[in-house]
């Protein structure tokens, strides 16, 4: 009876590897505004902007059995640019945030899509009929060259191709990809994205 009242009293505890964000804190807090945009590829007022209309949906919903801290918007946020500035492994950018690769591989993807959904149609469209003639004017200042508008390129992005159709997505290289185009204008800002596979696209 002794032995089953001490093993009820007795308190579970949960283990978890320690973790430091000493990298991260000193980016936000202390970095120079060259080391902060380096690493962020925007300044700290409009990361502070981005944080700003991100943060509704990235907030966490109250969790009473989760011992651990929830992600805050601003870090969620801050650790999907690191990602897509350095192209850092997720273990190399939870070292610098203090949270586990699968972490960081959860919030990136949370963080892109939430992005996309709220911020793309809004940040990436097609100019209107004043912003083309000021585009035409400024690409003829620059290059000499009349009635342009826009400048385009694209980029083979490597996949893993599914195992039905897999032909679909191999390229003239002899690899599978799916092609990016993107359009900027005279300031080097995308007005137009596209994202298909080859054979929507010349391969």
């Amino acid at each position: 009876f002794f032995l089953l009242s001490y093993r009820s009293r007795r308190t579970r505890t949960v283990w978890a590897y320690p973790r430091t964000d000493a990298a991260w804190i000193r980016l936000r807090d202390e970095a120079p505004e060259e080391e902060f945009k380096a690493a962020f590829r925007m300044s700290r007022d409009f990361f502070n902007k981005l944080v700003q209309h991100l943060q509704e949906d990235l907030r966490h919903l109250p969790n009473f059995i989760s011992t651990r801290v929830p992600v805050s918007p601003e870090k969620q946020v801050a650790l999907t640019l690191y990602k897509l500035a350095s192209c850092a492994e997720y273990r190399v950018v939870g070292d610098v945030f203090g949270v586990h690769k699968s972490t960081v591989c959860r919030y990136f993807h949370r963080v892109v899509k939430c992005i996309n959904r709220k911020l793309m149609r809004r940040v990436i469209r097609m100019p209107d009929e004043d912003r083309c003639r000021r585009s035409t004017e400024e690409f003829k200042n620059i290059c000499g060259l009349p009635q342009i508008i826009a400048a385009v390129d694209g980029s083979h992005i490597p996949i893993l191709p599914p195992e039905e159709g897999r032909k679909d997505f191999m390229n003239r290289k002899n690899y599978s990809s799916i092609i990016l185009q993107g359009a900027v204008d005279h300031n080097i800002k995308f007005i137009h994205l596209e994202i298909q596979r080859i054979p929507f696209f010349h391969g």
